[in-house]
């Protein structure tokens, strides 16, 4: 049987020296500066000349500026990959084209037609301006390069920065030389939290296996994270919570703690502080760090329960098309929401099914799952919201 190829997203932890961490902050630096600079002279171009630059203009621009002598020479004697910057350009190009314009319209509302027949779009907005320390540090390569490549089960080689050490702990096998360079797709590299990856796609192929002839139905809530029925409704099982465990609860005492000492630490004679100390700066990486550790533990619990629902093989999978924008709007249950992450559950459960081709299914928003009778699906209309538990009258 011919296996399903789908592409995959792979996250690699990479272990720089303290050199090439440096050279990696000064390449987020720049890349952000030519974001910024290509914003600049793209919003002067369009008051003069009611036109804006390509990305191609930009990185011809780009190359006059920086092989001039002044005060750009930064850019060549950092060790600064031009490939990055030159994907920098790249995506801000997208952001113009697919986000900053909009269907040109009549006054009765209808679009307006250019002499060729096709729709006329007009500017309404610029990309936001970055800042490194509002942004998450990240900069990328183009697709089809061989600027990053793995060098063996150890070492990955990145545009001007060759050989840095990687860890990878997982059965999927890496694909290894610079031939192999075209395989990685959407290639980029990310600071998150005090450590450094490797983010990527690639194809791979997935063997089809057998599925089983009954579906499950999935019904989350914050009691427990998620309630599912299987085998003909006659078998269930509940996952629970993991906010509601001591490992959590300790995490977010103290980080509520440290947030308080960062606020106080700030006022000085009753008045906020125009600039930050260096213990300042300590606690507020300690902040960062327990905010990544209760990240990792939601994420891999949701990942546990996905998978374990998964490997039931079902043919289909039902799920509730919850509005949780709508329901976050609700103060008092706000944060319960957002902690528990439902969201990213069902993006975890639906790739996880449609790689094995099991059918995903989203019900309306408004079907009584929960006031519905597994047995009989008599609707209780009386239901509320404190009402854990009740019993059908059939």
């Amino acid at each position: 049987m011919i296996g399903l190829k789908v592409f995959r997203g792979f996250k690699v932890r990479l272990r720089p020296t303290k050199q090439q961490e440096r050279q990696m902050v000064n390449t987020v630096k720049a890349c952000i500066w030519a974001w910024n600079w290509a914003r600049y002279i793209n919003i002067n171009q369009i008051d003069c000349a009611k036109e804006r630059l390509s990305g191609y203009k930009i990185r011809e621009k780009f190359s006059e500026l920086r092989n001039k002598e002044g005060k750009f020479q930064w850019l060549t004697q950092q060790h600064i990959p031009i490939k990055a910057i030159n994907e920098t350009f790249n995506i801000f190009d997208r952001a113009y084209r697919k986000g900053c314009y909009h269907i040109a319209k009549n006054k009765d509302g209808a679009p307006i037609k250019m002499a060729n027949g096709k729709t006329w779009y007009v500017l309404h907005s610029h990309p936001k301006r970055k800042d490194i320390n509002l942004n998450v540090p990240r900069y990328g390569y183009p697709e089809g390069s061989d600027r990053v490549y793995f060098k063996d089960n150890k070492h990955v080689c990145l545009s001007k920065l060759p050989n840095m050490k990687y860890s990878w702990t997982y059965d999927d096998v890496l694909p290894i030389g610079r031939d192999t360079a075209k395989l990685i797709k959407n290639p980029h590299v990310i600071f998150d939290h005090g450590f450094w990856y490797l983010c990527f796609a690639m194809e791979v192929e997935i063997e089809p296996i057998p599925l089983n002839n009954f579906k499950v139905g999935v019904d989350v809530g914050l009691k427990q994270l998620a309630v599912i029925s299987y085998d003909t409704s006659t078998k269930y099982k509940t996952f629970d919570n993991v906010n509601k465990s001591a490992r959590i609860k300790r995490r977010e005492r103290r980080k509520k703690h440290l947030q308080r000492k960062l606020s106080r630490a700030k006022l000085k004679n009753g008045k906020r502080k125009d600039y930050e100390t260096g213990g300042m700066r300590k606690k507020r990486h300690s902040i960062n760090k327990i905010e990544k550790k209760l990240t990792n533990i939601r994420d891999d619990h949701i990942h546990k329960v996905t998978r374990e629902i998964v490997d039931l093989r079902p043919k289909e999978i039902i799920l509730e098309n919850l509005k949780i924008k709508n329901m976050l709007k609700n103060k008092h249950l706000a944060p319960a929401i957002q902690a528990v992450k439902w969201w990213f559950f069902r993006y975890c459960l639906t790739y996880k099914a449609q790689a094995l081709g099991i059918i995903v299914t989203l019900t309306d928003t408004f079907f009584p799952s929960s006031k519905m009778c597994c047995c009989c699906d008599h609707v209780n209309r009386s239901l509320k919201l404190s009402d854990r538990m009740f019993e059908c009258p059939l």
